[in-house]
């Protein structure tokens, strides 16, 4: 997440409705343990027919540009998700999504997000919606018991999260 002048997120907006792929800089830690803090990812123009669920996908927000996964698609929204995280983002209208991750570099190394990565994608894609429905659904419990088990709902959400990272790390080491 970054935030940006209007004049540089209409630039960023421009490059890519002219099909120019875009390089951006990831900071924060909402997508770990995926996509890293210095990591790079190119950005591509993506049409609404063309988005997947799992996708990483670039969207503005304010004056704010973020990368997450797309975990639900649904004219006119979509939903997004940070790995990192237990709750989805707000609804996103389909003009506020600046294009799709089409590879990431880390450490001078390329990953295309393409063959098998999309398959994996995918599949991350469902298992953060599912953890999606779950924080939420813990979030309610702890407004319905005033936040008096609030200590014991996060360990039970880091539960659900951790299993997802671990498999995230394994399949990123796969590729």
């Amino acid at each position: 997440m970054r935030d940006f002048s209007p004049l540089i997120l209409k630039t960023l907006r421009n490059l890519l409705l002219a099909d120019q792929p875009v390089l951006l800089v990831i900071s924060g830690t909402s997508m770990l343990p995926y996509l890293k803090a210095g990591d790079r990812v190119w950005v591509r123009k993506a049409q609404w027919s063309s988005l997947r669920i799992g996708d990483l996908i670039v969207f503005e927000r304010g004056r704010r540009v973020f990368t997450h996964r797309l975990i639900w698609k649904s004219f006119p929204f979509l939903i997004t998700k940070g790995d990192n995280t237990l709750f989805p983002d707000p609804l996103l209208a389909p003009e506020k999504v600046l294009g799709r991750v089409s590879a990431f570099e880390r450490d001078g190394m390329s990953c295309p997000l393409a063959g098998r990565r999309i398959f994996i994608n995918t599949l991350l894609g469902y298992l953060h919606a599912g953890i999606s429905v779950v924080g939420q659904s813990l979030w309610g419990i702890e407004r319905l018991t005033q936040g008096k088990l609030k200590g014991i709902l996060f360990w039970i959400s880091r539960g659900f999260l951790t299993p997802v990272k671990f498999l995230e790390r394994a399949l990123i080491r796969v590729e």
